[in-house]
């Protein structure tokens, strides 16, 4: 699934998400494959540190928070170290 369709389908929602096929020439992924969504940021937390557990293909499991700004005064927010991931997996640096 592209991250066009993820955002599309899985609104106001974590998308844990693992990186299906990747570009040749940038290394950076081109479909993801969703794993689970949440609504808490707690809960996504704890959802990705399961994967993260299993090891293997799920190393680059990442969350990507989905909350339009215009519909939430206060979206709800992950801790930087998890945000830092999910934009080192997009951009094909990790």
């Amino acid at each position: 699934m592209t991250m066009k369709a993820m955002m599309k389908r899985h609104v106001n929602r974590f998308i844990i998400c693992i990186p299906a096929l990747r570009d040749a020439v940038t290394n950076r992924p081109t479909t993801f494959k969703v794993l689970n969504t949440c609504r808490s940021a707690d809960e996504a937390c704890e959802a990705l540190e399961n994967y993260e557990k299993e090891g293997g293909d799920y190393a680059n499991t990442i969350i990507v928070p989905n909350f339009p700004e215009e519909l939430n005064e206060n979206p709800p927010e992950l801790c930087p170290s998890k945000v830092a991931k999910m934009f080192r997996v997009l951009y094909g640096m990790q």
